[in-house]
Parts: C-alpha cells; sequence; structure tokens
C-alpha cells in the first residue's frame, strides 16, 4: 500500500508564492512583448503609409486614344529602394507599371489586397522572407481606383528584436521565480519556526507527563504564532492546576476511605476467628456502611481552579 506524504505547510506556502508570483511575471511578459510587437509594427505601418502617399501625390494619368494610362515616374519609385523599402505599383486591372530598383519581383505583394477599395496592411512572407505590406489605393480622379501601391518592408529585425526580447522576459522570469522560492522559504521557515516549538514542547508532555513545561516566549513576535505560545501556556497552566486538584482530591478520598474500610475489615476478621456472627460487629459494619452511603454525612470541597465540587466524608470512628 503506498502511504501519499501530505506536503508541509513550509512546502505549500513556498509553491503558493511561487505559483502566483510565476502567473503575474507571465502576464506582465506577455503584456510587454504583444505591446513592443504591436509598436514595432506600427511605425513600420506609418513608413510605409508615408512612402505609398507620396508615390500617389506623383502619380500621373494620361490619355491615348481615349484610354487613360496611370503612369508614375521610374525615378520616384526607385529613390525609395536606399531605405530597405520596397514598391510595387499595380493599375487597377492588375497590370504592372513598376517595381522598385531593388525589387525584381513581378507578381504583386499582395495579391488579395488588390481587390479591395480601402488600404490594408498584413504581415506576408515573400521568397522565404518575413514582410510588412502595405497597400494603398490610387484615386485620382471621380473617386474611382485606378490602380494600387504597395509598398513592404522586411520584419526580420522586428522578428530579432522580439526573439531577444523573449529571450529575456523567459530568463528573467524564471530566474525571479528561482529567487522568490528560496526568499519564500527562508520566510516561511523563519514564520514558521515557533510552530515548531511548541509542537516540541508538546511532544515532550506527552511522552513525559509533565504538564509543568511551558514555551518560551522571549523572541517570539507579537503576532498570531506568539499569540497562539501565550494561549498554550495559559492552557497548560489550567491544566496543571486541574490535575493537581484532581490528584488531591484522590488523595483525600483514599484518607477519609482508609478509616471505615480498616473498621469493617477488623470487625470481619473478628467474626471470622469466632467462627460466629457477632452482633456488635455486625452493628459496626452496618453503622460504618450507612455513614458512608448518607449524603448528608458528607462535607462538599470545591476544586480549585474549578467549579465542581466533591464530597469529603466526614471520620467516624466506631467504637
Amino acid at each position: 500500500m503506498i502511504r501519499h506524504h501530505p506536503l508541509t505547510l513550509r512546502l505549500r506556502l513556498t509553491l503558493w508564492y511561487s505559483a502566483v508570483l510565476a502567473v503575474i511575471i507571465a502576464l506582465f511578459g506577455m503584456m510587454v512583448y504583444g505591446l513592443t510587437g504591436i509598436f514595432l509594427v506600427r511605425g513600420i505601418d506609418d513608413r510605409l503609409r508615408t512612402t505609398a502617399e507620396e508615390i500617389i501625390n506623383t502619380s500621373q494619368l494620361r490619355r491615348v486614344l481615349d484610354v487613360q494610362f496611370l503612369v508614375i515616374p521610374q525615378e520616384e519609385v526607385d529613390r525609395f529602394g536606399a531605405s530597405s523599402i520596397y514598391v510595387q505599383v499595380w493599375r487597377a486591372d492588375g497590370t504592372w507599371v513598376a517595381n522598385s530598383e531593388n525589387l525584381s519581383l513581378r507578381q504583386p505583394l499582395d495579391r488579395s489586397a488588390l481587390t479591395r477599395e480601402g488600404s490594408s496592411q498584413r504581415d506576408m512572407v515573400i521568397d522565404g522572407s518575413h514582410m510588412r505590406v502595405v497597400t494603398a489605393p490610387i484615386i485620382l480622379t471621380e473617386d474611382q481606383v485606378i490602380g494600387y501601391v504597395q509598398a513592404a518592408q522586411s520584419l526580420n529585425q522586428v522578428d530579432l528584436a522580439k526573439n531577444a526580447l523573449l529571450l529575456v522576459l523567459v530568463s528573467g522570469g524564471v530566474a525571479a521565480v528561482m529567487l522568490a522560492a528560496v526568499v519564500g522559504w527562508l520566510s516561511a521557515n523563519r514564520a514558521l519556526r515557533p510552530l515548531d516549538t511548541i509542537t516540541q514542547t508538546a511532544a515532550r508532555i506527552s511522552r513525559a507527563d509533565d504538564l509543568s513545561r511551558r514555551i518560551p516566549l522571549e523572541g517570539l513576535p507579537h503576532d498570531e504564532v506568539g499569540r497562539l505560545a501565550q494561549a498554550f501556556n495559559d492552557t497548560l497552566e489550567r491544566l496543571e492546576r486541574l490535575f493537581n486538584a484532581q490528584r488531591r482530591f484522590l488523595a483525600d478520598v483514599s484518607h477519609e476511605l482508609r478509616t471505615p474500610l480498616t473498621t469493617i475489615r477488623g470487625n470481619v476478621d473478628l467474626m471470622r476467628r469466632m467462627g460466629e456472627a457477632d452482633p456488635t460487629s455486625l452493628d459496626a459494619i452496618q453503622s460504618e456502611a450507612e455513614r458512608m452511603s448518607r449524603p448528608a454525612a458528607c462535607t462538599t470541597r470545591v476544586i480549585p481552579g474549578t467549579t465542581k465540587a466533591y464530597s469529603k466524608p466526614r471520620s467516624k470512628r466506631s467504637s
């Protein structure tokens, strides 16, 4: 049969303290990690929107044989290549217009965004690279979308920063929880040390039947544990008084019963030697028995420290 040993109070307090701290650190770390990623990506989005707006402002609409064409100077698109921003321009019908010089891809960075009327921003994986893509519609006349500008920037630096932050948060959180566990164990051990003294004192009293022992109160804090030790000492003192009173009571009863019992035994021995019932002896035995059984023949004594009383027989020697 397997016996399950319960966890000690020290260990339970340490585990609870460490678990609560771990949850708080985890929540705080997730909040910091999430907000950091949001702020970094938001900065990139603002930069990409600014780029798209600058390109839209340079857009021109040319007419050839009653057909309008979206035209954007290539130099305006190329000037963003040095800033690690990738730019594409597409017409509303899905035909390509221009790429920045640092981008050779002739496919849309975000194909699904070319069918929407409003702007959008999404995370995309392009040729194995994590990119942030902002798509802005080009509207020049009559609120008609005639094309799209897609500006993208790599999120590799953001991912590296987030991974470094995650490593710092995880390692720092684990170290903080371990340190808190050690400090919590030491604090619980110090706070519960008087309870060990109380337990050892109670065990010594139980083994030695010595109610005179007391818990030393010197050095104990004036808190719940100190009040418990004081209450334990008060209980021991009261139990000691009751035990001493009970012992005195038994001694008094034994002393008071010894005289009539001696008289009865002497008369019984006399009749046994005589071989017949002696009326005088029988009367003496009956007198002692009746005196011992009469409540009125007893005096009442109160046990010190209690509200109980016991009756003390009055001694009356038989002639």
